[in-house]
């Protein structure tokens, strides 16, 4: 958001208008960023009861008085925020301009996982709560003009399962390719931590447990049978009970002295983390959730020479192996684990493949390519 829409967008000429949700005493807030309008929005824009028709005037009113304060608007795009559609909606069939619905994560259909999975945190209430947000969201996707989902198989997902008839495109994640390697040192990252840079496998990432993050532990047991030195970073992560959990399962695979969990980190110290990497590793389960993710780890991992160990989701294909810059492998310890020993045992091929990642994020997921693909897309529309 902020490298297409607030740098790019408006360095090319456009006017963005943000509206944000509330957070504590904070709404009908204004201010400013990188000089556009930001608007915090009264909780009556994002109430879920707009979707049935009850009560949506509050936040259609408070709508329409940002309109008139900033003098209209071309397209309105919303993002992740299914209640907000239906006062949205009536705002722009009022003006006659589209409505793009940004779509990057199946939320209802998580919460239903989570249960159906027994992962901790997850219960009958939840998996009642994704089976009616699941059919809310079916039914509001149809009343936008345009959808832009994270990967061509969220697209698939939501036609040929779900039967939305609504028009999709794919607008995955993107990288700064202005970043370069030479100019990051990971010296201060590994002393840090006492690490030994090129001889570290990193994650980074989310630590829900329904990522199953313990699989890397038992990868990491069967790789250093015959790579004693490699270690295991774990990066990110703001919840300590989460982070408690795989610091307990790491104790029981017997791998915790060879596991380091940094925490959240700056974005200085993360691209320093992955530059001294040897491998990154998306081992995202490949379920019907997962399978429709575009992981911006991989994109990361790639942007900075790093080769990628992925499982077989839609997207990790194309960007670790069909790109050349890794391998998108089973999800199994056995074939994580020497797809890694086999990279581990050739610094040159990890070479290559790092060049082969720089050159794909190069050509097709730059902040660059991003914004005009946007921008196509917004053309496109009614």
């Amino acid at each position: 958001m902020r490298e297409v829409y607030a740098k790019r967008w408006q360095d090319a000429g456009h006017t963005v208008t943000w509206i944000m949700r509330p957070s504590g005493n904070d709404a009908n807030s204004q201010e400013t960023w990188r000089g556009s309008s930001v608007y915090v929005a009264p909780d009556s824009v994002y109430r879920y009861r707009n979707a049935f028709d009850v009560g949506p005037k509050k936040g259609i009113g408070w709508l329409d008085s940002v309109w008139n304060a900033e003098g209209g608007f071309d397209v309105i795009q919303v993002r992740n925020e299914l209640a907000a559609i239906p006062p949205v909606r009536r705002l722009a069939h009022a003006h006659n301009i589209p409505i793009v619905f940004r779509h990057s994560h199946l939320k209802a259909e998580t919460l239903m996982l989570g249960y159906k999975d027994r992962v901790d945190g997850y219960s009958l209430v939840d998996y009642g709560k994704g089976l009616a947000g699941r059919a809310l969201r079916d039914r509001l996707l149809s009343d936008v003009d345009a959808v832009f989902t994270i990967s061509d198989a969220m697209s698939r997902y939501h036609q040929e399962e779900r039967c939305v008839n609504t028009p999709m495109y794919s607008v995955p994640m993107g990288a700064n390719t202005s970043l370069s390697t030479d100019k990051i040192d990971p010296e201060l990252f590994c002393s840090d931590y006492g690490l030994s840079e090129g001889e570290y496998l990193i994650y980074m990432g989310s630590m829900n447990p329904l990522r199953n993050l313990e699989f890397l532990f038992e990868v990491l047991s069967i790789v250093r049978e015959s790579k004693p030195e490699t270690k295991l970073v774990l990066v990110g992560g703001r919840n300590k009970r989460r982070q408690d959990r795989l610091l307990t399962l790491a104790e029981t695979h017997g791998v915790s002295d060879t596991t380091v969990f940094t925490g959240w980190i700056n974005e200085t110290d993360l691209h320093r983390a992955i530059t001294g990497a040897a491998i990154g590793l998306s081992p995202l389960p490949p379920n019907e959730v997962f399978r429709t993710n575009s992981p911006t780890k991989v994109l990361e991992y790639l942007n900075l020479g790093v080769p990628a160990v992925t499982t077989r989701t839609p997207e990790q294909i194309e960007m670790a192996e069909a790109s050349g810059g890794g391998k998108a492998v089973d999800y199994t310890p056995n074939a994580f684990a020497d797809a890694i020993t086999t990279l581990l045992n050739n610094p040159a091929t990890r070479q290559e493949m790092g060049t082969a990642g720089q050159e794909y994020v190069s050509k097709n997921r730059s902040y660059d390519d991003i914004y005009q693909t946007v921008v196509d897309l917004y053309r496109k529309l009614p």
